[in-house]
C-alpha cells in the first residue's frame, strides 16, 4: 500500500526569522514554482513539518473557518504553536 501525504497550510514563523527572511532576495526556483518555502530551503534553512493522523479539513469558506475554529479550541497542538499550554 502506497502512503500518501497531504500538506496543510499552517505556517508559523518566529518574528526575527520573518524579518530576516524578508531581507533575502527571492530565488529563481521560488519565482518559478511560486513557493516561498523554496527561498528558505535554498538559503540553507530548514522547514519543520509535523505528521499527524488527524483529519485536516480545508478552509475555503466562512463556514469552513467556523468549523475549524471549533476544532482548534480543544486541539493541544494549537496551543504549542501559540506558546501557550491549556
Amino acid at each position: 500500500v502506497e502512503k500518501k501525504f497531504k500538506q496543510t497550510g499552517l505556517i508559523a514563523f518566529r518574528r526575527d526569522f520573518l524579518l530576516a527572511f524578508n531581507q533575502v532576495p527571492s530565488t529563481y526556483l521560488e519565482k518559478a514554482e511560486s513557493v516561498d518555502m523554496l527561498r528558505i530551503l535554498e538559503n540553507g534553512e530548514t522547514v519543520k513539518m509535523i505528521y499527524t493522523s488527524k483529519p485536516c479539513p480545508s478552509v475555503d469558506t466562512p463556514a469552513d473557518r467556523s468549523f475549524v475554529e471549533g476544532l482548534m479550541k480543544d486541539d493541544q497542538l494549537f496551543y504549542t504553536y501559540q506558546g501557550k499550554f491549556k
